[in-house]
């Protein structure tokens, strides 16, 4: 696959950049098999391919010259209802925390890497705030994700930076029109 920077620019611009889709038939020679180039009548609600996003073109027959396709795009939604039914998908990873968890990354070097844990098929925006066994709040954190099964790690420390005890913790995930879930990990040591 080759990028056509018609207007020199040295970046993938959608409206302006071609797509060559090419096969090599020698060193630094390539057969022209087929050129893909977006146009958009209403750019107000286009949004930008994200990494991760394929674009599948299969045939049963070889392509001709002249061949056209033509491809529509809906806008980005969400279903509250599932949205609102996958919030029970939320999970701590590993849950429970053992002090020596295969989890963290090591290294020759620095040894024992730094102690987290994830929080796993976040919506995409929601606030996670961590409570201890005696309802006091010691975490806040922010999640504002820009795909599927969002995730964000947590240090194991305050909001103040203090590293937290070992025992059991409560969490609350609001996700702002979707609604809330709570749930509890442990820290072992």
């Amino acid at each position: 696959i080759l990028i056509e920077d018609r207007n020199g620019s040295r970046e993938f611009e959608y409206f302006r950049d071609d797509i060559i889709i090419a096969q090599e038939q020698g060193r630094n020679l390539f057969k022209n098999l087929y050129r893909v180039r977006f146009s958009v009548s209403d750019t107000s609600n286009f949004t930008v391919p994200a990494p991760g996003n394929a674009l599948r073109i299969s045939s049963a027959r070889p392509f001709a010259t002249g061949d056209f396709f033509q491809f529509t795009l809906r806008a980005p939604s969400i279903d509250m209802a599932q949205a609102a039914a996958e919030l029970e998908d939320i999970a701590v990873v590993p849950n429970p925390y053992v002090a020596a968890s295969e989890f963290e990354p090591r290294d020759q070097v620095t040894g024992r890497g730094e102690r987290r844990i994830q929080f796993i098929n976040l919506p995409l925006q929601c606030t996670i705030r961590i409570f201890n066994l005696r309802g006091e709040q010691i975490a806040v954190l922010e999640h504002e994700g820009t795909g599927n099964n969002g995730a964000v790690f947590w240090d194991l420390q305050t909001t103040g930076g203090q590293d937290v005890a070992y025992g059991v913790y409560v969490y609350h995930v609001e996700a702002p029109g979707i609604g809330e879930y709570v749930d509890k990990f442990a820290l072992v040591k």
